[in-house]
């Protein structure tokens, strides 16, 4: 309970410390490695938080929270194969729970695997409206699927709740640029460079087109040559 109490009121330190108390009278304690684990990864220590978030799944396999947060932060270093087991095994256990639905849909968007993504995805962010992040990972599988005009909208929505999420930046880039993701190349070439590895282009570099974009007012006809980035 002081663990907690600590957490809640963001004494990172000394939650640690109360919850590393905690386990040496009992190092079983599956609730108490899940609540380390959320500790640790708020202090930026993900590998030593996953390894809690593990010891809680196998102490206790009905632990929800240990699955997820797990899958969650093995998808954010790109360890998509065992991210995508965790979540399933969160899913099946709360399958009507929308934040386990994001975590499921976003592993499946790092995959590539656009048409899996986007149900679960969608189902969060109408569950969650008030999640800027969930927003965010629907607005971009809208996106990937070739619904750009409510992808843009969903941008804008995420960019305007509060609370910020990590990519808000690379979002309002997206929604300024508003047409990376709608370009379309009809004769020449471009390479279309991926900066974070999501899957989704950061960055046109060096080339030649006659290409079509869509500039939130429908697709334009754009020939242009440039050298540098855009």
């Amino acid at each position: 309970e002081l663990g907690q109490l600590y957490l809640l009121e963001r004494k990172l330190p000394a939650a640690e410390s109360a919850f590393q108390t905690a386990l040496k009278k009992d190092e079983n304690n599956s609730e108490v490695h899940t609540a380390l684990g959320v500790v640790l990864a708020s202090q930026g220590r993900v590998d030593a938080a996953n390894v809690h978030y593990k010891r809680a799944f196998q102490l206790n396999p009905q632990n929800v929270v240990a699955a997820n947060n797990l899958a969650a932060s093995l998808s954010e270093q790109q360890d998509l194969d065992d991210a995508l087991g965790f979540a399933r095994d969160a899913l099946a256990l709360a399958p009507s729970n929308p934040a386990i639905k994001d975590t499921l849909g976003w592993v499946y968007y790092k995959q590539g695997r656009f048409d899996k993504a986007y149900p679960f995805l969608a189902e969060a962010s109408a569950a969650l409206p008030q999640h800027p992040v969930v927003r965010y990972h629907h607005a971009v599988a809208l996106a990937k699927i070739g619904k750009q005009e409510e992808a843009l909208s969903e941008l804008k929505t995420a960019l305007s709740l509060p609370g910020g999420f990590p990519e808000a930046d690379r979002a309002a880039r997206m929604l300024a640029a508003n047409k990376i993701e709608a370009l379309h190349l009809i004769s020449g070439s471009v390479r279309l460079v991926d900066d974070d590895g999501d899957g989704v282009g950061d960055r046109l570099v060096d080339g030649t087109w006659d290409a079509e974009m869509n500039l939130g007012l429908g697709l334009r006809h754009t020939p242009a040559t440039f050298e540098g980035e855009r």
